[in-house]
């Protein structure tokens, strides 16, 4: 029976949480929606709280299941966005190469995340609208800088032209791949934590029910 069990859990996907982090207007929405259907999209609009997309990767024999939060980057959001942190696995933390202000506030991202997300939290670093060259406002060089303080990879990707936007599948998969026994544990901590509050509420139902 334990076998059995065992065997079911090995082919369950496993559901790797990523967050989408950045200023209002860096184009998180843009790059994800490229990243999910190959389109490029840009209503103007605001997101709210949180949007939520997914992409199944099949990896040696695994199914991994990345599960994508893009976050809203206004500061009246900020106290939502926070709750989004706690459960991600991976951070994308995107600037836009035209906006200095947008690569100023990474520090501030960073350190949110770091705050609110799990301990063994990891990062990539995206500068977006690599389209734009001719209004560039934030050197490469400045770019790598930063990612190699924070210990993660980095690139410029265009959502509009679809330049790099594969690179992120494939370094998700890398930081996957680095951090494997981490990741997992975190993602069992995590399953362990949400069918322990299931239960209470269980509990605190049929208590309420039967008295």
């Amino acid at each position: 029976m334990a076998d059995s069990e065992d065997s079911q859990e090995n082919q369950k996907p496993i559901k790797i949480t990523v967050n989408l982090v950045g200023h209002s207007g860096v184009g998180k929405t843009s790059i994800l929606t490229r990243l999910i259907s190959n389109n490029y999209e840009t209503t103007g609009e605001t997101t709210l709280g949180a949007n939520y997309k997914s992409k199944t990767i099949f990896h040696e024999g695994k199914e991994l299941l990345f599960s994508f939060w893009d976050t809203a980057g206004q500061e009246k959001f900020h106290s939502v966005v926070r709750s989004y942190y706690r459960s991600a696995n991976i951070v994308i933390l995107v600037y836009d190469i035209t906006n200095r202000e947008s690569f100023l506030k990474l520090n501030f991202w960073h350190k949110e995340v770091v705050e609110y997300a799990p301990t063994n939290v990891k990062f990539m670093i995206i500068g977006n609208k690599s389209d734009q060259v001719k209004t560039r406002a934030v050197s490469v060089e400045e770019g790598q800088e930063f990612a190699e303080k924070k210990y993660s990879p980095f690139f410029e990707t265009s959502a509009k032209n679809n330049e790099n936007i594969f690179l992120i599948t494939a370094r998700l998969i890398e930081i996957f791949n680095n951090n494997k026994s981490a990741i997992v544990n975190e993602i069992q901590k995590s399953h362990k934590t949400l069918k322990i509050k299931k239960e209470k509420q269980q509990k605190a139902i049929d208590k309420k029910g039967c008295c």
